[in-house]
């Protein structure tokens, strides 16, 4: 099912605009996602506020110029919250989708969330069988 998203739709996928180093580019993205890469509306109201919250983690630093954003400093946004493995994961796809967004629209930039690994997301473990019904398992499969 493909759903369309109108520009008033986009409107309110962001509150002020944002801060930071970047600036008017986080709105021109957001009608990216929404217009171009037609993604839903909680889609790009996600990125937008991770990239909100990315924004204002880099002023606290002090980096006001996209251009001396580094890999460091996106490793230490997503280290900094108490975020599942599945948040920092999408965080960074955020971040990385943001800024390339940006090279694609002004080459010669680099991508400094390119080579930022995500956690490894926790898998359970399988349940353990005791030993009786392991044998018993064994003695069935026995010709």
């Amino acid at each position: 099912m493909t759903r369309r998203v109108t520009r008033a739709a986009t409107k309110t996928a962001t509150g002020p605009p944002s801060v930071g180093p970047f600036g008017h580019w986080v709105a021109a993205f957001r009608d990216h996602l929404a217009l171009e890469r037609r993604l839903s509306t909680h889609t790009v109201q996600a990125y937008v506020r991770d990239l909100e919250q990315y924004g204002l983690h880099l002023a606290a630093r002090g980096i006001r110029d996209r251009d001396h954003v580094r890999p460091e400093h996106v490793e230490g946004y997503v280290a900094r919250g108490a975020w599942s493995a599945a948040t920092v994961a999408r965080k960074l796809a955020s971040i990385r989708a943001f800024h390339d967004f940006l090279r694609r629209r002004e080459p010669g930039r680099a991508n400094p969330a390119r080579d930022v690994r995500p956690p490894r997301k926790s898998r359970p473990l399988p349940d353990v069988l005791d030993a009786l019904v392991a044998g018993v398992n064994i003695v069935e499969l026995d010709p």
